[in-house]
């Protein structure tokens, strides 16, 4: 995988931060047999009807790794919604946001 240069995460931070724009769909690939890590792929569709894959953004952004074989963001953790977790990590980096702040407005 290769590495997002600034200006791809300009062009992410410029998309995604248009009003009531996003709407960001998630596969989820695989769970761990024990429950502890899964394996996700997000995607988000914007209004002219493009189909942008965010899982390197958010592997990159938020810290996560991106499993190869598996074509996705991997995810540790349990006791909470983690498309969730990952889609505010993303948020919290990308839009400079803190923790809770304006993640209403994004529908998070």
């Amino acid at each position: 995988m290769t590495k997002l240069t600034e200006n791809e995460i300009e062009a992410f931070r410029e998309l995604l931060s248009r009003p009531r724009s996003p709407k960001i769909y998630y596969v989820l690939r695989r769970v761990s047999k024990s429950g502890m890590s899964r394996v996700i792929s997000f995607y988000y569709f914007s209004e002219d009807g493009q189909c942008y894959c965010l899982d390197q953004l958010i592997s990159q952004l938020a810290g996560f790794t991106y499993n190869e074989k598996l074509r996705g963001v991997r995810v540790h953790g349990t006791g909470m919604n983690m498309v969730w977790y990952c889609l505010m990590r993303m948020f919290e980096r990308l839009l400079g946001a803190t923790h809770g702040q304006n993640f209403d407005y994004y529908g998070l």
